[in-house]
C-alpha cells in the first residue's frame, strides 16, 4: 500500500508520521516477497509498535489541542489496534515465526492504518482548520 494525497490529514507533521508507517509497512511487504519474512517479522513488529506508540500520543495529544470532537474514538482505535499488534508479538515470542501470522499482520496492519487515517484522523485536519492555534 502506497502512500496518496487521500490519506493527507493536513497536518505536515502527522502526514510525515503517517508516511513512515506507511513506509515500514511498505518495506516489510517487500521483505516477505523477497522470502525474508522470519528475519523481518519480529523486527517489524518491534518497530511498529515503538513507532505506532510515540506517534499515538503525538496525534493523541494534537486532537486534545485542536479540540478534535473525535479525540476519544482515536484514542480507543489506538489502543485496539496496539493490543492486536501485541498479541502478533505474544505469539511470535511463544511460539516463533509463523507464516499465516506474517501476511496477517501485514494485512492488519494495511487496512487499520487505512480506514483509521480515511475515518478518524482526517477529522484532526478539520478541527485544525477549525480552531488554528494563536
Amino acid at each position: 500500500m502506497k502512500w496518496t494525497d487521500e490519506f493527507a490529514v493536513g497536518i505536515p507533521a502527522i502526514d510525515d508520521q503517517h508516511k513512515t508507517i506507511f513506509g515500514m509497512c511498505d518495506k516489510y511487504l517487500q521483505d516477505l516477497s523477497n522470502g525474508d519474512g522470519e528475519a523481518a517479522f519480529g523486527d517489524f513488529l518491534d518497530s511498529l509498535i515503538s513507532y505506532c506508540d510515540a506517534h499515538f500520543g503525538f496525534e493523541e495529544t494534537c486532537m486534545q489541542i485542536y479540540k478534535c470532537p473525535f479525540a476519544e474514538k482515536n484514542k480507543e482505535q489506538h489502543l485496539a489496534f496496539s493490543a492486536a499488534i501485541k498479541k502478533f508479538k505474544a505469539r511470535f515470542e511463544a511460539n516463533g515465526f509463523n507464516s499465516v501470522d506474517s501476511h496477517l499482520l501485514a494485512k492488519t496492519t494495511q487496512d487499520w492504518l487505512a480506514l483509521h487515517i480515511c475515518k478518524t484522523d482526517r477529522n484532526l485536519g478539520e478541527s485544525a482548520r477549525k480552531h488554528p492555534l494563536e
